[in-house]
């Protein structure tokens, strides 16, 4: 099994990274389309993108954000569903991407990114081409909300 990892800086430079299971027949466009889906909903700068053999897909410039709230504890936390585990059973596993863009939101009465159009439609497609869960299954993205976190 291959890794996918998308590295950020927020406001203060400070790093925030996401790493997920992909398949091993995982290309280089699926990583730049996950790394640009990833950069449409942040705050914060996006710097790279790697696969676990060391394609490095340019998604940015290293550097802070001029975003007062790209803060790496405003988070995207991604819920994905996989089919069947080892035990034959369903698994819901979790991701979290710093710096959330709040202005994708559908509304100020929700926390979550609509999937189903835009950002969030380009953001599940590009993810779910890309992971895979730790028993090598395919996973469906059911959610992305905001959420804040304390990060050190």
């Amino acid at each position: 099994m291959a890794t996918v990892s998308i590295q950020t800086y927020d406001r203060e430079n400070k790093p925030t990274s996401m790493s997920v299971g992909a398949d091993d027949a995982v290309t280089g466009a699926n990583v730049q389309a996950l790394a640009d889906a990833v950069d449409a909903i942040i705050l914060g700068t996006a710097v790279s993108a790697k696969t676990a053999v060391t394609t490095v897909v340019d998604a940015g410039t290293p550097g802070p954000s001029a975003e007062t709230f790209a803060q790496r504890g405003n988070k995207w936390l991604l819920r994905v569903s996989v089919p069947l585990d080892k035990q034959g059973e369903g698994d819901i596993y979790t991701h979290e991407i710093g710096t959330a863009d709040n202005a994708q939101l559908p509304s100020t009465d929700s926390d979550f990114l609509n999937l189903a159009a835009g950002v969030g439609l380009a953001l599940k497609t590009a993810f779910e081409a890309v992971y895979e869960s730790p028993e090598g299954n395919p996973g469906t993205l059911l959610s992305a909300q905001q959420v804040n976190r304390t990060s050190n």
